[in-house]
């Protein structure tokens, strides 16, 4: 599924004439699994083809971050830069997501064959930190270029890095869901997030990342004034703070677009969820009343 996937933005940058800074990541994650000593000439070959065993995946996770960080030194011009930042999230969290959709079909068919429960014991190889950590410092890269870019009124251009930067959070949050389910199929976790902000010895280490990556995650995006982006992954991600901050700081009507705030934002309010509905057309926007919001979580 990943390298399906991965095909899929091959392709979507040969059609942008985008194909050669494509190709010269893969070459970079060949170098780092080879150590520079590929028999192939052709990277796309080698990358595909019969390397040793290595963390393929991760080697591109990798390259791709590096990439970033390369484009950001080299004092491109906007579009370029933009175009960079695009292709190297593309290429690292598309992968990953199509590899975390097809184990989650895999689990719930084996569960639905077996009644039970499916494979969510075992963590996937997405859980590494070698997969994680990649991620987060390409958003990094992703959400420093966007605020560069909006300082210097680019607007359109550091607008288009949000989805990109949303996926990239989304891929690390799925990511960090197998070793919570495992945890959790092991014991229980502690419910909601009453234990939000303890310290990380105080709730297990799944569930103190997972709660730490969507902080990340929410920082950023709203940081970035990505609302809509933002309230997309907590939505999926069941980040009900960020949700409740994004209500109760948003002039209606509401400019989003998630399935928990769309009957909300067009006034109606029976639709949506208890706390949100909770909000009239005239709701309070302070410092307080999203303090009194997020105090219902």
């Amino acid at each position: 599924a990943a390298a399906a996937a991965l095909r899929r933005v091959q392709n979507r940058a040969a059609t942008q004439q985008e194909e050669e800074g494509f190709v010269a990541i893969l070459a970079s994650a060949v170098d780092r699994l080879t150590g520079g000593s590929s028999p192939q000439s052709d990277p796309q070959e080698a990358f595909y083809g019969p390397l040793p065993d290595g963390p393929r995946f991760e080697a591109l996770l990798s390259a791709a971050a590096s990439d970033a960080q390369r484009a950001s030194a080299e004092g491109l011009a906007a579009a370029p830069l933009a175009a960079r930042m695009r292709r190297a999230a593309a290429v690292a969290s598309q992968p990953i997501l199509a590899a975390a959709e097809a184990r989650r079909r895999h689990g719930a068919s084996l569960a639905t064959a077996t009644g039970g429960g499916g494979d969510a014991s075992e963590p996937a190889w997405t859980a590494s930190p070698a997969i994680t950590a990649p991620l987060l410092e390409l958003a990094g890269s992703v959400a420093d270029t966007a605020a560069r870019l909006t300082s210097a009124g680019e607007e359109a251009e550091a607008a288009s890095l949000f989805a990109p930067l949303a996926s990239l959070h989304a891929a690390r949050l799925r990511c960090l869901l197998a070793p919570l389910a495992a945890h959790a199929a092991a014991s229980p976790l502690p419910r909601h997030d009453a234990a939000e902000g303890a310290a990380e010895g105080a709730v297990p280490q799944p569930l103190f990342a997972f709660r730490e990556a969507r902080t990340d995650a929410s920082k950023q995006l709203l940081g970035l004034g990505a609302a809509e982006h933002a309230a997309s992954v907590a939505e999926a991600f069941h980040d009900f703070r960020t949700l409740a901050r994004i209500s109760a700081s948003t002039p209606p009507p509401l400019q989003l677009s998630t399935p928990a705030f769309a009957a909300f934002a067009s006034g109606g309010a029976a639709a949506a969820p208890p706390l949100l509905a909770a909000r009239s057309a005239t709701a309070p926007t302070s410092a307080a009343a999203a303090a009194a919001a997020q105090a219902q979580l």
